[in-house]
């Protein structure tokens, strides 16, 4: 399965990629057009799976932080209900959840003594997509600028992590 993952990410990525820049190049002749609207589910496409690829493939996951930061996700996600509902406090209970995850993948960094430069942007993307995502539902802000700044970490971070694949000599299986 791990082996099939690899083997069509790379296409799906960069399909996905470019469906994003034309969804900007669309985005500038009107919000209105076809392109404008399939970027944005690219956008949402790339971001999934890539979180996804790098959640799977990397060491966090095996690590005894990665049970505390469901704690954290279970914050994000009451919030998230208590915003649907338009319950009072859903904007702290999504503030608390968000900080949580930073605070545990801080700790997992500092536990493990991880400082690379990898992980060091993992947790600027993290920053990034939280803070627009946080941003886009307390309806403080579009957030479109932290979002393409958190898909450039993103990109850069995949393109990582598959040349480390390859170096290992995983996709030879």
């Amino acid at each position: 399965m791990y082996i099939i993952i690899y083997k069509y990410f790379k296409y799906i990525l960069i399909a996905a990629l470019a469906t994003m820049i034309a969804g900007v190049i669309g985005y500038q002749l009107t919000e209105n057009s076809l392109f404008y609207k399939i970027g944005g589910k690219a956008a949402f496409l790339y971001t999934i799976m890539g979180i996804y690829f790098l959640h799977t493939t990397g060491k966090f996951i095996k690590s005894s932080q990665y049970r505390l930061s469901r704690i954290s996700v279970s914050f994000l996600i009451v919030g998230i209900l208590f915003k649907i509902m338009h319950w009072p406090f859903s904007d702290f209970i999504i503030a608390f959840g968000i900080l949580l995850i930073w605070a545990f993948y801080l700790y997992y960094m500092i536990k493990n003594d991880r400082f690379l430069w990898s992980n060091w942007l993992t947790l600027l993307f993290l920053i990034t997509l939280l803070l627009d995502r946080y941003l886009l539902f307390t309806h403080l802000h579009e957030g479109g600028e932290l979002m393409i700044v958190s898909i450039v970490f993103l990109t850069i971070l995949l393109t990582n992590r598959l040349k480390e694949i390859k170096d290992e000599g995983l996709d030879k299986i």
